[in-house]
Parts: C-alpha cells; structure tokens; sequence
C-alpha cells in the first residue's frame, strides 16, 4: 500500500497536471468580438468574430520574430510574421515584409501591430503576443 505521503504527492500531481491542461484547453478556445472598420487586439490562441458579419478567425502562431531588439541598433528593422486561420484555412501576415494583409473577400485583414517588441535578453515567451489587426470590407 501507498503511504499517505505518496498519495497526497500523487493527488496533488495529478491536479496540477490536470489543472495545466485545463488552461491551455482554456486558451485556445477563447473567443472575442470585434466591430468591422475598428482595430482590435487577441492574443494567440483566440479567435476573433466580427460582428455581423459572416467572418471569424484565429491567432494561431508566431514562427518568426526576427525583429530589432530594443536597445540594440540594427541595419534592418526585422519582421515577425503571425500565422492566422480563416476557416480552414491558414494564412501568414507580416510587420514589415509584404503581405501585411490577407483578402478573404469580401474582407481585407490586416496586422497593424504585434507585441511585445523584442528586447535584449530576454527570451521568447509565444504566449505574450498581442497582434492587432483590423479588418474591412468592400
């Protein structure tokens, strides 16, 4: 048998690891509105529906961030690109490099800021992006 020690240690395991689960389920079905025409901010993970229109879609990731970092002088500035699902399907927009925009029509996304901005030394935590976008219409 178990001593009452090692099942408490068990327990409290298997809460955290249920409980850690449990939030990065949380995260990536987070869903937000936001009003055709206005700028907006999600984070990754979230889906975004504007409303009244027939459109939603996703931050899914930011594969490359090669940005200049604060504090740092550089010759380029960089670019960091957001992988974003519309539908079923995914698109990448970037902060400098083209496209900066993605046309689903009658729609044109686009990403107008992603933060936070890189800094020296410190490492990369995916989950802090912010991107803002904004969308319209024809």
């Amino acid at each position: 048998m178990m001593s009452h020690g090692i099942k408490y240690v068990v327990t409290v395991l298997v809460v955290f690891i249920f409980t850690g689960c449990l939030k990065d389920s949380l995260v990536s079905t987070q869903q937000k509105t936001a009003t055709l025409g206005e700028s907006f901010d999600i984070k990754i993970g979230e889906t975004v529906s504007i409303r009244n229109e027939q459109l939603n879609f996703q931050f899914v990731d930011v594969p490359e961030d090669s940005r200049c970092p604060l504090g740092l002088m550089c010759f380029w500035a960089g670019n960091a690109a957001v992988i974003i699902k519309i539908q079923d399907l995914s698109d990448t927009v970037n902060t400098s490099l083209e496209p900066k925009a993605v046309i689903h029509e009658p729609y044109t996304i686009t990403l107008l800021q992603l933060s936070p901005y890189p800094k020296i030394g410190e490492p990369r935590d995916r989950m802090l992006y912010t991107a803002q976008f904004i969308v319209m219409k024809k």
